[in-house]
């Protein structure tokens, strides 16, 4: 129950920041975890 609160909480604050981008037009914001890198 803990687990799937604190879930939702990161993947609300994740949404939050979503769409904010750099002067460059990246993303400034990535979840953690295993990804592939993004291009620079």
């Amino acid at each position: 129950m803990l687990a799937a609160a604190l879930e939702a909480e990161v993947d609300a604050y994740i949404a939050e920041l979503a769409d904010q981008r750099d002067e460059r037009g990246r993303v400034t914001f990535n979840h953690p975890g295993p990804t592939t890198p993004s291009p620079t």
